[in-house]
């Protein structure tokens, strides 16, 4: 979703005025949340850390998919870096910098780049919205009221991701849209081209998952708040599918709000979602920011293009 600077700085702006007033409006309530395991938040950056790895690893075996001559270790620092740009500017200008960085590092052209990362995109988009999909239809085994709403936006992300990779032809054939669409597809049919990767790709992606699934049970356990598997799974559908919404830097407050939503569905309150949230969200910055940095000093340092001059950021 590309939005202009004014756009993103509006929607920032009213998204910290909103967050100011509903905590002040309920402040009672958050009071009453409070952190009794300051371990638990270290284990959390730890396992924040380790997500922000694999991811990159998933990265790795796909840039590697389509030609790119660059290690692992090298993939993780620009990895890291994007993450922390698109955290911390106010637009998400991490793709484009590992997109300059590859086509004057190791000569991947852009158009390659950003299929590749857009075919990623819908592949993470569509794992995420099935897996809350089971943690849904888990929890109603369980006896939890599920919501209809809720169901039937997860089910239309991951239809609508499938049928985009499978059922081309249905799309429109000309405009943006379509230009978007044979980009991802450029990407995914790289992807797919290998039986190996698409192996490995998928057991990386399913650790990543089950690490923040672990990650969202030790974010609840710092504050003594009960929190089961399957509504940890759905809070981590939930989040990544907020993160679609691309209108305030990292995603900040939709993508909560969207968490928000879907915890009504869980025997926690709706002040404990947003409190645990929100130190996900403090942890995650935090560690993109100690990875962020020194990988790109690092690569800064270690590469210069043909002209001798620095990668920009």
């Amino acid at each position: 979703m590309k939005v202009s600077r004014p756009i993103v700085i509006a929607c920032t702006v009213l998204m910290a005025v909103g967050i100011a007033w509903y905590v002040r409006a309920n402040w009672d309530s958050f009071k009453s949340v409070r952190l009794v395991d300051p371990w638990m938040v270290a284990l959390l950056g730890a396992l924040m850390a380790a997500r922000m790895t694999l991811r990159g690893v998933f990265q790795w075996q796909a840039m590697r998919s389509v030609g790119a001559k660059i290690g692992l270790v090298e993939t993780l620092k620009l990895n890291y870096a994007g993450l922390m740009l698109n955290q911390t500017m106010l637009l998400p200008v991490g793709s484009g910098y590992r997109a300059v960085y590859m086509r004057r590092v190791h000569e991947l052209p852009y158009k390659l780049f950003a299929s590749t990362m857009a075919a990623l995109y819908i592949y993470f988009l569509a794992m995420s919205s099935l897996l809350g999909l089971v943690a849904i239809a888990w929890l109603g085994a369980q006896g939890a009221e599920i919501m209809p709403p809720a169901v039937a936006a997860l089910a239309v992300i991951f239809l609508g991701c499938v049928a985009l990779v499978a059922f081309p032809k249905l799309l429109p054939k000309t405009g943006s849209l379509a230009k978007k669409v044979d980009r991802v597809l450029e990407g995914w049919h790289a992807i797919v081209g290998s039986p190996r990767l698409i192996a490995s790709a998928t057991f990386v992606v399913f650790v990543s998952m089950a690490v923040s699934v672990l990650a969202m049970l030790v974010a609840f356990r710092a504050f003594a708040v009960e929190m089961d598997t399957p509504g940890a799974l759905l809070l981590m559908s939930s989040q990544r599918v907020g993160s679609f919404i691309r209108l305030t830097p990292g995603a900040v407050g939709f993508q909560e709000m969207v968490s928000v939503y879907y915890a009504e569905m869980l025997a926690v309150t709706v002040v404990q979602a947003a409190v645990v949230l929100g130190l996900t969200r403090v942890v995650g910055m935090v560690v993109g920011l100690l990875l962020g940095i020194p990988s790109i000093w690092s690569l800064r340092n270690a590469n210069q293009t043909p002209a001798g001059q620095e990668i920009d950021t």
